[in-house]
């Protein structure tokens, strides 16, 4: 499983959530959110919830929304803008505005969707792939960088 907490750091994310195949649905297996991000929606929401820590609510046919599309594909996706996807096409839309997430980065990785984003406007969307890519190594991620596509697909599919 890649070392969420590093991944946020080096991409600039306020949160990573790992999908992972269980009994033929993707369903959130762990998640990672910066103290910062944690502190600003319990102040903003007087709440412990998080849009990583809503996804564990979901389950998610391989093909189906973003996620789905990824995990059957195989090939990564970069969205600068998710309020402008569909509900159908982002199923956890409602969420996403409810906790002002407004770009996502989603990536097949051993086996399962790497699912990364932030509240940030488009800066975050423009300079992405390189300060996600490039700071993504081996070591952080505990594989080999073949396997996670990277190396066919270095720069993310453009979706609006």
């Amino acid at each position: 499983m890649p070392n969420l907490q590093k991944v946020c750091e080096d991409s600039g994310a306020v949160f990573a959530v790992f999908w992972e195949l269980k009994d033929g649905l993707l369903q959130a297996t762990e998640h990672y959110n910066p103290r910062e991000r944690i502190e600003k929606i319990r102040k903003d929401t007087m709440k412990d919830d998080l849009y990583s820590t809503e996804a564990y609510k979901f389950q998610i046919a391989p093909g189906d929304g973003i996620v789905g599309k990824v995990y059957a594909s195989s090939e990564q996706a970069f969205y600068q803008d998710v309020s402008q996807l569909s509900s159908d096409a982002y199923i956890r839309s409602e969420i996403a505005e409810k906790y002002g997430m407004k770009s996502v980065a989603v990536m097949p990785y051993e086996g399962g969707v790497l699912e990364v984003g932030t509240d940030l406007e488009e800066d975050w969307g423009r300079s992405w792939s390189e300060r996600f890519l490039s700071r993504l190594s081996e070591e952080q991620l505990r594989m080999p960088a073949v396997e996670t596509g990277f190396e066919t697909s270095p720069t993310p599919i453009m979706c609006s």
